[in-house]
């Protein structure tokens, strides 16, 4: 009962870890890194859009721009229904979906204004502060203030006023502007600097986010490490088990002196759960290491991805795949996490404790009927 209880209760608790990081956590902590990098771009997007002027009015945003709040939403709503989140996780994220309708719509009055230089730049400077903090959002105006983000001189038009404008258009908003890397910049100046904010003054978007998933991280890295709970369950099993099986083989070594039973039909059949042991162990450890190498792959979804680098792996699908990448690091934790047990076991964890019981009351069934056998040959006159 002690070996199987302590050994039931430390197996399930691994696997129940492993089955909410594969199955609700990971997954979680992708999407909030996907909807992050898809809001950054998203601005990046609107804000080369509507530098363009007249022709972003008549033309509307870029494909780009809409597919990615798409993918934003759809994101969020799957950590939504993830059941990653706890009550009050949720009604954070709830605000965070509202305030992405809100920043859309926004993005849209600036590209109703896309003709009034300054309606239109009021108007995207406030869908920047939903996105970013406060200060993000002003640094990011007084970098575009004072000329382009590349720091290059723009003559007299509008990239004066902060456009993404690389080289000079004297011609103003109807100059020779174009939609490749050139007008949106490269590297970091292609999209708006956002580093997320913390405290009571976390109340953008990105830094709502940014939240979520560091919380999601340490719940991760919390289930991935060894509990001393665990710890001291496995060590429990682990000196019941020992002491069960030499009980076993001393009481069968007994009766074959006594009775001269060569084989217990009862005994054998009681041992049979003590063969599964070594298995379920091999499944506990194997899916322990890959829930611990699932921390550094959680860490690198929340501090290394960028829109960037996802802009790069879009643009160029037949480079080589970037580690940081939200995509590769989704299929690491996936592999991972999937390769990391043995997957015919995934229905063995309830039934450890009634393997126990039964185990133990065979034992001790077989024991009361062979010590009746023992007491009745051993009394007086029983032999005649």
């Amino acid at each position: 009962m002690v070996a199987f209880g302590a050994f039931g209760w430390a197996y399930a608790g691994v696997r129940g870890d492993s089955t909410a990081v594969r199955d609700r956590l990971a997954p979680a902590l992708v999407d909030l890194a996907d909807a992050r990098a898809s809001l950054l771009i998203a601005q990046g997007e609107a804000e080369a859009d509507l530098d363009e002027g007249r022709a972003a009015e008549l033309s509307g945003l870029s494909e780009r721009y809409r597919t990615r709040v798409a993918r934003a939403t759809q994101s969020l709503n799957q950590v939504m229904r993830s059941g990653a989140l706890t009550v009050a996780e949720e009604q954070e994220l709830r605000v965070v979906s509202a305030l992405v309708v809100d920043y859309t719509g926004w993005v849209g009055r600036a590209q109703g204004h896309a003709t009034d230089p300054v309606l239109r730049k009021a108007e995207l400077t406030y869908a920047h502060s939903m996105l970013c903090s406060a200060q993000e959002a002003d640094e990011a105006e007084e970098a575009g203030g004072n000329g382009t983000r590349e720091n290059r001189a723009s003559g007299n038009g509008e990239s004066g006023n902060g456009t993404r404008e690389t080289k000079a258009s004297p011609n103003g908003e109807s100059g020779n502007r174009t939609r490749g890397n050139e007008t949106r910049g490269n590297g970091a100046d292609r999209y708006p600097p956002c580093r997320p904010g913390t405290g009571s003054s976390a109340t953008s978007i990105v830094d709502r986010v940014s939240g979520l998933e560091w919380r999601l991280r340490d719940r991760l890295a919390a289930r991935a490490a060894w509990g001393p709970g665990a710890l001291a369950a496995a060590a429990v099993a682990g000196l019941a088990f020992v002491l069960l099986a030499a009980g076993l083989w001393r009481t069968v070594s007994f009766l074959r002196r006594r009775f001269r039973i060569r084989l217990s039909i009862p005994l054998a059949v009681a041992a049979l759960p003590l063969l599964a042991v070594p298995l379920l162990t091999v499944d506990a450890l194997l899916a322990q290491h890959a829930q611990g190498r699932a921390v550094p792959v959680a860490d690198a979804l929340v501090a290394r991805t960028s829109p960037e680098i996802e802009t790069r792996a879009e643009e160029r699908p037949f480079a080589g795949p970037d580690p940081r990448a939200i995509d590769v690091l989704a299929s690491r934790v996936d592999t991972g996490l999937a390769d990391g047990r043995l997957a015919f076991l995934d229905w063995t964890a309830p039934f450890v404790l009634p393997a126990g019981l039964a185990t133990a009351g065979l034992t001790g069934g077989a024991l009361h009927a062979y010590r009746r056998e023992y007491l009745l040959v051993g009394r007086p006159g029983s032999a005649s």
